[in-house]
């Protein structure tokens, strides 16, 4: 296949998809805060004039959903490719990764504020563009995939709901090399 062709297969396979990342649902969220340590918690103590032992509350810090959570090197070593290191672009709860190279461009998308509900309203973008969906078991709180095209202009979309954020990997790949990908950036987010 020309890689003109090649490249113009992948890129209206993925405009679908950076559409409806973009987009987001049509009711607006609140912004997260985030903090470079990962998984960690804010706690503050407080006291009061009785002398009694202060209490500590606990709130949970919103994972940095940068392209920091998926380095090219672990892009490129669990995809088997050479791709650059990414552009980002941020559109409030949604964070796009590009890599660029060969055979095709490798997206990451990071979504926060999603629930099951706006998880299956993505799912059911993919269908209203002519794009099937399989349900994938045992990896985060539900997920599914779709691939596109097909030989060499095949593109695997693995999309991964874990609590209130959405990760989405499109690569002109196999649909086990995007699960290897995910299942590196899984325990980050």
């Amino acid at each position: 296949m020309r890689p003109v062709v090649l490249a113009a297969s992948v890129l209206a396979a993925l405009s679908s998809i950076l559409l409806y990342g973009c987009s987001g649902s049509s009711t607006p969220r609140a912004q997260t805060g985030s903090s470079t340590t990962v998984g960690a918690s804010n706690s503050t103590s407080t006291s009061n004039s009785n002398n009694e032992s202060p209490s500590t509350t606990t709130t949970a810090v919103a994972p940095d959903l940068s392209c920091a959570l998926a380095p090219v090197s672990e892009v490129n070593s669990s995809l088997g490719l050479n791709v650059d290191s990414p552009s980002s672009q941020m559109n409030g709860s949604v964070t796009v990764c590009t890599y660029s190279g060969t055979p095709g461009p490798v997206i990451v998308r990071f979504q926060s504020g999603e629930d099951p509900s706006t998880f299956a309203a993505g799912k059911q973008s993919f269908a209203q563009n002519g794009e099937t969906t399989d349900d994938v078991a045992g990896i985060g709180d539900g997920a599914y995939s779709s691939t596109s095209g097909s030989g060499q202009a095949q593109t695997n979309t693995l999309v991964v709901l874990k609590g209130t954020i959405e990760l989405l990997v499109t690569a002109p790949v196999t649909l086990d090399d995007v699960s290897a990908l995910v299942r590196q950036i899984l325990p980050s987010i």
